[in-house]
């Protein structure tokens, strides 16, 4: 016996931590067990060393040998050990043998699993039958079964559900039941009873009045209802069983002709929960067998269980019975049987090795070499560094995406089922006129709903909503105000409560109403509705955990609810999403949909239009609120995507994507907190790549219009000037002009054409294009020679245009090209005239200030105010003229100042520093109030936060203007200074 005991220890060390319970349970009992049988004669008939052949028969002998209960339970406990070991041992050497015999791997999986689960199932049901005949005799019981409702290979525990015919000898029933209990889990497997828990009045069992009674009414927790429809008879009544499946059970299977709310309501919860599996995302750190397949695949299989009423509960025979049954779609059949028979050989091992938990970790070195143990036995070996494990994962990786991809087909065949058989489709008939109608159209659906109450899945009921441009809701919402005031009132609470256990439905009820708010009886009723969901939502974590959730996988759905419902209920939304989250990964998510809360009640509708659009045409852009690296990849991958598409519209639609996606990520940027000289650099490089590559794209439409390319010899460019030119961010126009350098009449033809494409497509943008010179010429090509010409002329206010050419920048165009018109145009016009452009200039200022003191105290504007931007413009200008500097008025032109002249070094920097405060101002403001210069105090309060200056709204408006007062007065007094000696002119007064 030492050797054989011995042996055996040997082999139980290799497995999980958790086999060394029935280890214990031979050292205490087994060799008085032993003992026994031999003084009885009756060691022969028990086999201790090897599977038995006949579990009761030898369970009886084994039940003999105890004096008393306390032996008797011991030498019982002590039998199952051993078995329990055998069992696990022998079906290892067997899987071991057959992985040898046989190069279908997944064959032998599947008849492994199907013969490991029923020796197991056997083993525990045998083992519960001889206790419970010694806790409860024959004449004291009840009616009742025991049935098992989880997997049967699972070896942690046992899921059952006990039914009773509810007769006074049930209390004695309950009492072994807990007895049953205790002595499971001290000795064997673990019994959980929750079914019965959830019906039962009386403890752990529950007769078939109880469940009709509980159930009758609505749908209650789908996972129980799935357990009980996957109930079979372990031992008991198989009357009771029967009677069980015709009373209770069977309301759930599909029953053609006949009342299918039962069944309908099965559906709507199995699928609301196969598809939040289905998107869920399996974690890159760990793997979870139920949640990242397993659970999905049982849905998927039990929905079509009930569909075709099929009586089988084991998973591999349900798919067997779809397979004849749905031949149509055997292929998804096939596939969810592999990822089915692979994922559960897993789980099984991966208990039996190391431990019985779900969450299997990856990173550490234990958790490799428990894999490695895993993988070992499924037959998997190494492949150069390519070890066991790695390959292991690699094909649970791709079963999981298998499985994944065989469920997303299937669904839409489940809820075509779904469509035909609902309650809700003689709504459809709701244009019928309403004395025809036996009840209030809304109060029936509303009743309706409330008996799926909890269940998640409503696609085929949101589908007949939005038919025929939401003839079904308009005529609901219209049946509802037929109602009185305080009827309404009510109908719409009990429609939010519904809401409030499904949130993708009701959002998109909330989104459709606002999408037909012109249809309605009343145009404000999308937002009654959607205010008294608000109102309910109670903000508990629970509740901001599925929100979360929903927002996780439906983004683009969230981000519609929040377009359509007002900023008051934006608000109210964020503040019922702000609550403690401890979960790290759920709040991370959390904070993303509180930015995108947040740019919905803080951004201008000037941002809006683009923030609107992105999120529309790529709504997985939402994933990516704080995720710099990832957008700017996105937008790159958009722009390098262009030249794929064929058609110059989808290239033009595309390049417009690129530019929409840069202009919202720099806003994101800029709303962080970045410095603006950074956010600045990269919107200018973005948006010169647009008008290059739009200029490109026009070009070649034109080309293939006219059926042959013409050459410009390089003689056509294309300059900015005005923001653009001064490389600021978010310009809401661009101010452009042609120049040809030639007076050839078809090249100014040409270039007309090209402009005018452009054009059209810069408005269609939402970006208006200025065009100065052609308004002049007649022309948007504005030909060297007339400009030559026109500034030669003298007559008249020339300045704002000097001004739009100095301060101009090519952005299409050659070097050649550049320097001609440098010397042509700036040199000729305005640098050896730069005195008398210079008291020009000064008389502008002048005049402009005149104009603004004449405007009512407590005005903004943070353009043309004295010392504003502006004026700091105009005297770089100046500066650019009285120096022939050649950079841009930008960042780059004020840094070149700070060296010349020395004498001025400071003054300069107090504009360099002003410039920075100013263009962070007027961006912040624009991106979340509006795009006017013209700053209203009331709405500065989120530009007020982003630049630092405290958390309460009024003292940070206050303290934001106080800064720009002093900066305005600041430079005033440089810009005096500069005047005084950039004037040729004595002391200029300003």
């Amino acid at each position: 016996m030492e050797t054989v005991l011995q042996r055996l220890r040997q082999r139980v060390a290799q497995l999980g931590n958790h086999n060394t319970k029935y280890l214990r349970l031979l050292d205490l009992h087994l060799e008085e067990l032993i003992d026994r049988l031999e003084s009885s004669a009756a060691i022969d008939q028990v086999h201790l060393w090897t599977v038995a052949r006949h579990l009761r028969r030898e369970m009886d002998v084994v039940r003999a040998q105890g004096r008393n209960e306390q032996e008797t339970l011991a030498f019982l406990g002590t039998y199952f050990a051993l078995q329990f070991l055998h069992l696990n041992l022998r079906a290892l050497d067997v899987l071991a043998l057959d992985l040898t015999a046989c190069d279908d791997r997944l064959q032998v999986y599947q008849k492994f699993m199907l013969d490991v689960g029923a020796r197991l199932r056997a083993l525990i049901a045998t083992y519960m039958e001889v206790l419970l005949e010694l806790f409860l005799p024959q004449e004291e019981r009840p009616e009742f079964v025991i049935c098992g409702v989880g997997t049967r290979t699972d070896q942690d525990d046992l899921d059952i559900g006990v039914i009773d015919d509810g007769s006074p000898r049930r209390y004695a029933l309950n009492k072994t039941l807990s007895k049953l209990s205790r002595e499971m889990l001290k000795r064997a497997v673990c019994l959980h009873m929750h079914i019965s828990e959830h019906v039962g009045r009386s403890g752990f069992s529950a007769s078939i009045p109880e469940y009709c009674a509980l159930l009758d009414t609505e749908i209650r927790d789908f996972v129980i209802i799935s357990e009980m429809l996957n109930a079979a008879p372990i031992l008991g009544s198989r009357r009771l069983f029967r009677e069980f499946q015709r009373k209770v059970t069977g309301r759930y299977y599909y029953r053609r002709g006949r009342d299918n709310r039962f069944h309908e309501g099965y559906l709507r919860g199995i699928l609301g929960e196969v598809r939040s599996l289905q998107i869920r995302q399996v974690k890159p750190d760990r793997i979870n067998l139920k949640n990242d397949a397993l659970r999905m695949i049982k849905g998927a299989l039990f929905a079509g269980k009930t569909i075709f009423r099929i009586d089988k509960v084991n998973c591999w025979a349900i798919l067997y019975e779809l397979w004849k049954r749905d031949a149509p779609r055997v292929s998804m059949y096939l596939a969810l049987e592999e990822s089915l028979t692979f994922l559960e050989i897993f789980r099984y091992l991966y208990q039996l090795f190391v431990v019985q938990e779900e969450e299997i970790y990856l990173e550490t070195e234990q958790a490799k070499g428990n894999l490695a143990a895993v993988a070992r036995a499924m037959g998997y070996v190494g492949t150069g560094v390519v070890s066991a494990e790695h390959h292991l994962l690699v094909d649970y990786y791709r079963y999981v995406d298998q499985a994944k991809r065989a469920i997303q087909e299937l669904v839409p065949h489940v809820t075509e089922h779904l469509r035909s058989v609902t309650v809700f489709a003689p709504s459809r008939q709701a244009a019928a006129p309403r004395e025809q109608q036996p009840e209030n159209l809304a109060v029936r659906f509303v009743s309706q709903l409330e008996f799926f109450n909890g269940t998640k899945f409503w696609d085929d009921v949101l589908e007949m909503l939005e038919e025929k441009q939401g003839a079904l809701l308009v005529a609901m919402m219209q049946e509802l105000c037929a109602l009185d005031e305080q009827e309404q009132r009510g109908l719409m609470r009990r429609f939010a409560e519904w809401g409030k256990n499904a949130f993708i439905a009701m959002l998109s009820v909330l989104v459709m109403m606002g999408r037909y708010r012109s249809r309605l009886p009343r145009e404000c009723l999308a937002e009654e509705m959607g205010r008294i969901f608000l109102e309910i939502l109670s903000g508990d974590p629970e509740e901001i955990r599925r929100m979360v959730r929903v927002f996780d996988h439906y983004p683009q759905l969230v981000n519609s609810y929040l377009t359509a419902i007002p900023v008051e209920d934006r608000i109210l939304f964020a503040q019922k999403m702000r609550g403690e989250l401890k979960d790290p990964d759920v709040a991370s998510t959390r904070d993303r949909l509180l930015q995108l809360c947040q740019l919905h009640i803080h951004s201008s509708e000037y941002f809006r239009r683009f923030f609107l659009r992105v999120m529309d045409r790529h709504p997985g852009t939402i994933r990516l609120l704080n995720d710099q690296a990832r957008l700017q990849q996105s937008a790159e991958g958009l722009y390098g995507d262009v030249d794929r598409y064929e058609s110059f519209a989808a290239k033009k639609e595309r390049l417009g994507d690129f530019f929409d996606l840069e202009f919202f990520r720099l806003a994101l940027l800029c709303l962080a907190g970045a410095p603006m000289a950074t956010v600045s650099a990269q919107f200018t490089e973005s948006s010169d790549r647009y008008l290059r590559t739009l200029f490109d794209i026009c070009k070649a439409q034109v080309d293939e219009e006219r059926g042959s390319t013409v050459s410009t010899r390089d003689l056509l460019a294309l300059f900015v000037s005005g923001g653009q030119a001064r490389e600021q961010a978010f310009v809401d126009d661009f101010d452009l002009f042609f120049l040809l350098n030639s007076n050839d009449p078809a090249l100014r033809a040409y270039g007309d054409k090209i402009a005018s494409r452009m054009n059209q497509q810069l408005i269609r943008r939402g970006i208006l294009p200025h065009y100065r010179f052609a308004d002049l010429f007649g022309h948007y090509v504005t030909t060297m020679d007339e400009l030559d010409e026109y500034c030669s002329r003298g007559d008249g206010p020339m300045v704002v245009d000097k001004s739009q050419l100095l301060g101009s920048r090519m952005v299409v165009g050659n070097h050649r090209l550049l320097q001609i018109f440098t010397e042509r145009i700036i040199a000729r016009h305005v640098y050896e005239r730069a005195d008398h452009y210079i008291a020009e200039m000064l008389a502008e200022i002048r005049a402009r200030h005149r104009e603004t003191r004449k405007l009512p105290s407590g005005t903004w504007n943070i353009k043309e105010a004295p010392g504003g931007m502006r004026d700091i413009e105009m005297i770089l200008l100046m500066c650019k003229a009285k120096y022939r500097l050649q950079e841009p008025v930008t960042r780059r032109l004020l840094a070149a100042l700070l060296e010349r002249p020395p004498e001025h070094a400071q003054e300069f920097r107090t504009l360099y520093e002003a410039t920075e405060f100013f263009e962070r101002l007027r961006s912040l403001y624009r991106l979340t109030a509006s795009s006017d210069d013209n700053i209203n105090p009331e709405f500065l309060g989120r530009a007020a936060l982003v630049l630092g200056y405290g958390h309460d709204e009024k003292r940070a408006i206050e303290e934001l203007l106080a800064t720009f007062r002093s900066y305005l007065k600041r430079n005033m007094r440089v810009i005096r200074s500069l005047a005084c000696a950039l004037s040729p002119l004595p002391a200029p007064t300003l």
